[in-house]
């Protein structure tokens, strides 16, 4: 598979991703009950209470410039910028998972 095709199907799972998040950060913000969010739900300790409103900035920018960079079919730094934001995030949920549950 082409290194191309292999990052397009990538960014594709970024806008899926950030979408489910953004549905359930938005949820749990106001209360409500539903799947989005009570699916993957862990005890956050990186974040404490403020988990949702720290990450919703990470989760939009992470759907634009993955549906831009979509768009311009071009891998320049905002590609570089959303992936390297993708795997921070990354990092502090498996060490909050693996260090704290």
């Amino acid at each position: 598979m082409p290194h191309e095709k292999r990052l397009k199907y990538f960014l594709i799972f970024l806008i899926i991703f950030s979408i489910f998040h953004l549905l359930r950060d938005f949820s749990q913000t106001y209360n409500l009950e539903s799947f989005f969010t009570q699916a993957l739900q862990l005890d956050k300790h990186w974040c404490a209470n403020y988990c949702n409103e720290l990450t919703i900035p990470m989760e939009i920018f992470i759907l634009m410039g993955s549906i831009f960079s979509l768009q311009t079919n071009k891998f320049g730094k905002l590609k570089i910028l959303v992936f390297t934001i993708f795997f921070v995030w990354l990092g502090i949920f498996l060490y909050d998972y693996f260090i704290y549950n």
